[in-house]
């Protein structure tokens, strides 16, 4: 078993509560592992110290005492997160309407490739076979030039 596994529980290895099947892994675990037998026997010298200590009740009234003190007390609130960081709804606005104009700028204004000579000599030549197509024809007759594909009209 590795580190990250045997930590979560070592736990309950102090306490006596881990099943037998995995007791085994961990005891192997610790006798190879000194990172983890150190914190295997710092987890213990707490529960030692823990259970050492006879457990103390607090006073009759100390219930009533705490919340007299808090009641006094101003305690200010804390500012939320966007208060914090100055985050408010007006900024927030205008921060999405800045970056969608930026986007758009970036978008309209994007270097386009010039068309080269080939691809205009094949834009000239597409015009010109449609432009013939379209002069012979039977009226009526709707197509679909770059797929050549027949095409009705609506309703047809």
């Amino acid at each position: 078993m590795r580190c990250r596994q045997i930590k979560p529980l070592i736990s309950q290895w102090v306490d006596r509560t881990l099943p037998s099947s995995r007791a085994a892994g961990v005891a192997q675990h610790l006798a190879e592992c000194s990172e983890c037998a150190t914190f295997h026997r710092e987890m213990e010298g707490v529960v030692r110290l823990l259970r050492a200590d006879p457990a103390r009740q607090a006073p009759a009234d100390f219930t009533a005492k705490v919340l007299r003190r808090v009641a006094a007390e101003e305690i200010p609130a804390s500012p939320r997160w966007r208060e914090r960081l100055g985050i408010t709804p007006r900024r927030v606005v205008f921060g999405s309407l800045a970056a969608v104009l930026a986007f758009t700028a970036l978008i309209c204004l994007r270097p386009r490739p010039p068309i080269g000579p080939e691809a205009q000599s094949f834009v000239e030549e597409c015009m010109a076979d449609y432009e013939l197509y379209a002069s012979v024809r039977p009226a009526g007759e709707t197509t679909s030039f770059l797929t050549g594909g027949h095409i009705s009209k609506f309703g047809e």
